[in-house]
């Protein structure tokens, strides 16, 4: 009775050709074990890299820390050559500087009862705030402008006392001439004496501004004003030139 209470084992499966094969319950654990194994040797070598490619970034590292300091000398960019050449060069070019100030002081004083329609022609050759300056000044001038019909041109005859600062790529000059003013309704001119002390700064050609200089502050004259500040330049030429030591001829 006691072995009827007793349940059969499945019994193992024989093969036609005579062997014996493990039920599927056991083949699927076999399989989930050798997944297992599989799973755990991927992720030693894993570990095994991470662990080569750490020590590979050590060693840079230390190694990086011990390299010596290498200077290259490369070419000079074309800004620096070209500031070697405009920036710091000690000879002025006289004609470019009399055609300069030829172009560019008499576009800032022409005026007629248009207005000053070809003042926008600075730009480029003067500073910006220089030429916000003299638009104000065209802009006040031209409604009387138009009104009488006047027509306002200056005419340079001298430049003097150019002064160059070669450190920091400027020089100054003292421009004389006379401004003249037509009342078409009139027909008389009125001449007057002109004097403008001007500060530019050397930079290279380009295809807007095709001279070496940019007129960066502008200061000027008119009448017994500009006559007078003759006197005091003269004045202070000649305190200077008094200033210098002289030397005691033996």
């Amino acid at each position: 009775m006691r072995s009827q209470s007793k349940q059969a084992l499945p019994a193992r499966a024989v093969a036609p050709s005579g062997e014996r094969q493990d039920p599927p319950e056991a083949t699927a654990e076999i399989k989930r074990y050798a997944y297992v194994r599989w799973l755990i040797r991927v992720l030693i070598a894993s570990v095994i890299l991470n662990g080569i490619v750490l020590l590979v970034l050590f060693v840079t590292g230390l190694m990086a820390g011990q390299r010596p300091t290498m200077q290259l000398n490369a070419a000079p960019s074309l800004r620096a050559e070209a500031d070697a050449v405009f920036g710091k060069k000690t000879d002025v070019n006289v004609d470019d500087l009399l055609l300069y100030i030829n172009t560019v002081l008499p576009l800032m004083h022409r005026l007629d009862d248009r207005g000053a329609p070809e003042l926008p022609l600075l730009r480029g050759l003067v500073a910006p705030a220089v030429f916000d300056k003299a638009e104000s000044e065209a802009k006040r001038g031209a409604p009387l402008a138009k009104k009488n019909f006047v027509i306002q041109s200056l005419v340079v005859t001298r430049v003097d006392d150019v002064v160059t600062d070669n450190e920091r790529g400027r020089l100054s000059a003292y421009v004389r001439g006379y401004l003249a003013i037509i009342v078409q309704s009139t027909n008389k001119p009125v001449v007057l004496p002109y004097r403008a002390e001007v500060l530019l700064e050397m930079s290279p050609p380009s295809r807007l501004n095709r001279f070496p200089f940019v007129l960066i502050r502008r200061e000027w004259r008119i009448d017994k004003a500009a006559l007078e500040w003759d006197e005091t330049r003269a004045g202070d030429t000649a305190a200077a030139n008094n200033a210098q030591p002289k030397t005691a001829k033996k």
